[in-house]
């Protein structure tokens, strides 16, 4: 019987974690290094097969991985992130989220990671399919635009 409630503790712990609070802790993520380290401690357990979570989980790997380990850990961590992310865009092309966790994280990466390819890719397709999202991913897309580097200020305004 304990082992039974132990295995159900665990598998609740590892899948507890919800949308709402992953892009919540997203959203500050990359201020500071105590908020890179709370993201990636919320979803480095993470085990289900929510594409989207995923994609945080990938996020959270590759802001930690410029504070914490070796070079070598801090590159595996990095690729790692972006593994995840990339592979939760192949399964769900046409997710703005999805789109919009990989500009930011393309954006934010230094030049020699070499991770840089689709950001024009990523704006485009947010720009094309924005009015057709829900009001959280518009509100997610807008609120990001705000600092991005790759949405003009023109294209920002059609962000309504």
């Amino acid at each position: 019987m304990k082992i039974l409630l132990f295995l159900f503790i665990s598998i609740f712990a590892f899948q507890n974690v919800t949308l709402s609070e992953a892009r919540k802790a997203y959203a500050t993520a990359n201020a500071n290094k105590q908020n890179a380290l709370n993201f990636y401690n919320e979803l480095k357990n993470y085990s289900g097969n929510n594409q989207t979570i995923l994609a945080y989980k990938g996020a959270a790997l590759a802001l930690q991985s410029k504070y914490v380990g070796t070079k070598e850990s801090k590159r595996e961590n990095f690729t790692k992130g972006v593994g995840l992310i990339e592979n939760a865009i192949k399964q769900e092309p046409n997710n703005l989220e999805l789109r919009i966790i990989r500009l930011s994280i393309q954006e934010n990466t230094p030049k020699m990671m070499k991770y840089k390819m689709n950001l024009s890719e990523d704006k485009n397709s947010i720009l094309k399919s924005y009015n057709s999202q829900n009001s959280d991913i518009k509100q997610l897309i807008k609120s990001y635009s705000k600092s991005s580097k790759s949405f003009t200020d023109i294209e920002k305004n059609q962000l309504k």
